[in-house]
C-alpha cells in the first residue's frame, strides 16, 4: 500500500494484518489484574510526585485532520516528558523506585536499552540512590550512551544488536545477583515488565482528563488510536488503560512498526509470538525489536485490531511535518 499525501509526501505501508478475533466490546480489567485502573492509579500516585512532573500536551492537529478528512486528530507530545523527553520516563523510573522500595537501596539495577529505556532506568536509580549498570548494543549512538552515563549509570557496550545486549544484562544479573529492570519478558520474568506498563498507563489518565477539559470528549469518543509497537509493552499498556475507561464502546487500536522489525505483525498472522531472525536494523532505533513481550501479547491478541509495517522512508517526512507544524 503506497501513495502520496500533501502533508507527508510519498508513503509506504509494506505489510498489514487485521486481527479478526479482536474483542469488539470493552471489558475493563478487574482490580486484581496488573493493569487494572486500581494498579495504574497506584503508579500515578508515584509518577505524579516525581520532580518536574506535568501532563504532556494533547495537541490538536487540525490541518492534518482536514487533509485526511477526519473530524479531529490529536497527538500526545511526549517530547516534553520530564527532562528525559520521552514517554519511557513514566515506566522504567517507576519500576526502579517500586523495586527499591521493596528490596532496599543496597541493590544493583541493570537493564539493556537502545536509548530511552536506559535513561529512564538510570534516572530512577539516581533518584533512589542505588547503583545502575546499563548494557547497550554496538549500534547505539554515542549521544545516547552519554545521556545515560550523565544520570550516573555505568554503561557497557557489547558486540551485536539489542538481543545481545539484553542477554548480556540477563547473564550479569544471574551471575552477580543484580536486579534486572527490562520491558522484555522471558519465562518467569513478567512482574517487572508489567510494573513498567503500569507507569505507561498514567499517560492515558492524562489523555482522559485532557479530552474532558479541553475537548469536552470522553475516551470512548475516540474512534482510532495509533500506537508504536516495539516489543508491544507500551502499546498493550495504553490499550489496557483505555479499555478501563470504556464501558460500552472502545476505539479501534492500530499498531505501527518498522517493516524490518515486524515481530507483532508476524505474531498476529501466526496467532502466537514469533522471534525474528536475521537483520532487523531500522532508523526507528527504539523499535528494533525481534520478539513480542509475553506480558503484552495477551492484551494485543484481545484488543489490537490491526498492525501496519512501514518503511524507513516514511519516517523522515512525518517527523519533518510534525517539527514544522505542517499538521497544525
Amino acid at each position: 500500500m503506497s501513495g502520496y499525501s500533501p502533508l507527508f509526501g510519498s508513503f509506504s505501508v509494506s505489510k498489514w494484518v487485521f486481527n479478526k478475533t479482536a474483542r469488539k466490546t470493552p471489558k475493563p480489567y478487574p482490580d486484581e489484574h496488573p493493569l487494572s485502573a486500581k494498579s495504574i492509579d497506584k503508579a500515578g500516585t508515584t509518577v505524579t510526585t516525581l520532580p518536574g512532573y506535568k501532563p504532556t500536551p494533547l495537541v490538536p492537529l487540525d490541518k492534518g485532520a482536514e487533509a485526511a478528512g477526519l473530524g479531529a486528530l490529536y497527538y500526545k507530545d511526549e517530547s516534553l516528558r520530564f527532562h528525559l523527553k520521552n514517554f519511557k520516563a513514566l515506566g522504567g523510573a517507576y519500576a526502579v523506585l517500586k523495586l527499591v522500595a521493596e528490596a532496599g537501596d543496597n541493590i544493583v539495577i541493570t537493564s539493556s536499552t537502545a536509548g530511552s529505556h536506559g535513561r529512564s532506568i538510570a534516572w530512577g536509580a539516581e533518584m533512589a540512590g542505588t547503583r545502575c549498570v546499563i548494557f547497550i548494543a554496538e549500534g547505539v549512538s554515542k549521544g545516547r550512551e552519554d545521556a545515560i552515563a550523565a544520570l550516573g549509570a555505568e554503561v557497557i557496550r557489547v558486540p551485536g544488536a539489542y538481543e545481545e545486549s539484553f542477554q548480556a544484562a540477563r547473564k550479569a544479573a544471574e551471575a552477580d545477583g543484580w536486579h534486572m529492570v527490562c520491558d522484555t519478558t522471558f519465562p518467569g520474568y513478567e512482574d517487572i515488565p508489567l510494573t513498567i506498563m503500569q507507569g505507561y498507563g498514567v499517560l492515558v489518565e492524562e489523555i482522559s482528563e485532557q479530552l474532558q477539559a479541553e475537548q469536552n470528549l470522553e475516551t470512548h469518543d475516540l474512534t482510532h488510536v495509533f500506537l508504536q509497537a516495539g516489543c508491544g509493552g507500551f502499546a498493550a499498556a495504553i490499550i489496557a488503560a483505555m479499555i478501563n475507561h470504556c464501558s460500552k464502546k472502545r476505539p479501534r487500536f492500530i499498531l505501527v512498526e518498522p517493516d524490518a522489525a515486524d515481530c507483532v505483525l508476524k505474531s498476529m498472522k501466526k496467532g502466537s509470538p514469533v522471534f525474528l531472525e536475521g537483520d532487523i536494523s531500522t532508523i526507528m532505533g527504539c523499535l528494533e525489536v525481534a520478539e513480542v513481550s509475553m506480558a503484552a501479547w495477551p492484551i494485543l491478541q484481545e484488543y489490537c485490531d490491526a498492525v501496519l509495517a512501514i518503511s524507513d522512508r516514511a519516517v523522515a517526512p512525518a517527523m519533518k511535518a510534525l517539527a514544522e507544524g505542517v499538521l497544525g
